[in-house]
């Protein structure tokens, strides 16, 4: 199947269908958005939203009304090679499907399960930082990520040395 015939709305929509009981945090697809944005079950629609569209999967942060950070981003840049088959461009060694719609699944839609999985079922909270000013950089991350929060910070305050930078942190929680 060409990667321009193929419908990721559809087969990301039946993906999900055959395998949300293996979710620990179910999936639902918002109602009148034709399977380009879903919500997770028990996390409010106006935090977490999953966007999917040809270029892959995007669970956006959210705070006050506004997407603040991509807390996942899985491309799907493809391309096609007549003797091997489908792969991601963004490889630095590419793995070949026979078809997009493996392709789509294996790289795509399976490692989202496991991020869901592995890492949002786990966290309580979403920490969103906002930079110099609420309307100035901002950035999201998960709770349980406290290797990464730090290093986040430290970088953050390596770029503005000669100043005094501010950074306010906002803690909200995933389940309420």
């Amino acid at each position: 199947m060409s990667r321009s015939k193929q419908n990721i709305y559809s087969l990301f929509e039946t993906w999900v269908h055959e395998n949300n009981r293996q979710f620990s945090v179910p999936l639902i697809r918002a109602p009148y958005k034709k399977g380009k944005t879903w919500y997770f079950n028990g996390i409010s629609k106006d935090l977490l939203t999953l966007q999917v569209d040809d270029g892959g999967i995007v669970v956006w942060a959210w705070h006050e009304g506004k997407p603040v950070d991509m807390i996942l981003d899985l491309d799907a840049v493809l391309d096609y090679k007549p003797d091997n088959g489908y792969f991601f461009c963004d490889r630095i060694e590419p793995l070949y499907y026979k078809s997009v719609k493996e392709m789509y699944i294996v790289d795509c839609f399976e490692w989202l399960r496991i991020w869901i999985n592995m890492r949002l079922s786990i966290s309580r909270y979403i920490d969103i930082f906002y930079i110099g000013d609420r309307d100035g950089i901002c950035s999201a991350m998960l709770d349980i990520e406290e290797k990464l929060r730090k290093k986040f910070i430290t970088n953050i305050r390596s770029l503005f040395p000669s100043k005094a930078i501010d950074i306010e942190k906002v803690r909200v929680d995933l389940w309420k």
